[in-house]
């Protein structure tokens, strides 16, 4: 768009100025305002890069924060798929509805089955013994 501009301008100067000469300072006129004018294009385009750029460094931020503090609640690393938050206190309030969530999903599970509801990540068990899918159907009373 701008480029159109520029070659009317031109062609504006050039046909209204056919078979006159310019001095010295009307071309160091002409030239100065076709460099301000890019300048100020190139200005802006870099502001937006710079811009965005920050944004996405931002939110990169904000997700490794929530996984550490998700982490230190001891909370699945997974939940951080659910946060849409743009700032800390979004973090810390997505955390505490989390965590209590998980909470009362514990508390119903624990009084309709006598077990509890497991919402955190499992510790590495290097054990030969210990096997996740014969624990995850592990039938009460037998071994």
């Amino acid at each position: 768009m701008d480029d159109l501009k520029n070659q009317e301008v031109e062609q504006q100067e050039h046909s209204t100025n056919e078979g006159k000469t310019f001095t010295q300072d009307d071309v160091n006129r002409i030239v100065e305002k076709r460099l301000k004018r890019e300048k100020e294009k190139n200005s802006d385009d870099s502001i937006d890069i710079f811009e965005e750029k920050e944004r996405n460094l931002d939110k990169r931020e904000l997700n490794l924060d929530c996984r550490e503090k998700l982490a230190e609640n001891g909370l699945s690393p997974d939940f951080i798929k659910f946060f849409r938050g743009k700032s800390k206190e979004d973090l810390d309030d997505f955390v505490n509805e989390v965590r209590n969530l998980t909470e009362n999903l514990n508390n119903e599970f624990e009084s309709k089955s006598g077990g509890r509801f497991n919402s955190h990540v499992p510790p590495n068990n290097t054990s030969s013994d210990f096997d996740p899918v014969r624990e995850a159907f592990k039938y009460p009373g037998l071994k």
